[in-house]
C-alpha cells in the first residue's frame, strides 16, 4: 500500500487498496458503534469532520485523507473504547467553527465534555450540512 501512516499523506492510497485499508482499520476498532458503512465517502478527496466519543468526551477533529484511518491512529493513541458519533463534510476553518462554538464545553485542546443540549443542537446542525450523526 502507498502513504503515509503518520498523518501525512492518507489520500494517496489507491482505490484499489480501499478494501483492504478498511478491513485492517476497522479489525483494529472497537466493535460497539465503530462499523458504520462509510462507503459512499470513498473516494472523497475533500475534507471530512469527524466526531469520536471517548467515554465522558468527544473529539471533533478534522481530516483531509479518509477517516478510517484518521480513526484507527486515533484507536491506536488511546487505550480506552471510541466509536465514530458523526461525520460532516467541511474544511479545517470548519472545524475551528466548531470549536469555537463550543468552547465553553472544551476540555483540552480538541476534546469536548458535551451536554445533553449541546449534543441535541449540534446533531441537528451536522444533520443540516448533510453530514451523518450515527446514535
Amino acid at each position: 500500500m502507498k502513504g503515509n501512516h503518520i498523518g501525512v499523506g492518507w489520500n494517496r492510497y489507491d482505490p484499489a487498496d480501499w478494501a483492504a485499508v478498511s478491513q485492517q482499520v476497522f479489525d483494529g476498532l472497537p466493535a460497539h458503534k465503530s462499523r458504520h458503512d462509510l462507503s459512499g465517502l470513498r473516494g472523497y478527496r475533500g475534507g471530512l469532520i469527524y466526531f469520536v466519543d471517548c467515554g465522558e468526551y468527544t473529539k471533533i477533529g478534522f481530516t483531509s485523507g479518509h477517516v478510517h484511518l484518521r480513526l484507527a491512529n486515533l484507536a491506536t493513541a488511546n487505550p480506552y473504547p471510541m466509536s465514530l458519533w458523526a461525520l460532516v463534510r467541511g474544511n479545517w476553518r470548519s472545524e475551528r467553527s466548531f470549536h469555537q462554538q463550543l468552547k465553553h464545553l472544551s476540555h483540552r485542546k480538541e476534546w469536548f465534555r458535551l451536554t445533553t443540549e449541546a449534543r441535541a443542537e449540534l446533531a441537528e446542525q451536522i444533520r443540516g450540512k448533510g453530514g451523518e450523526v450515527y446514535d
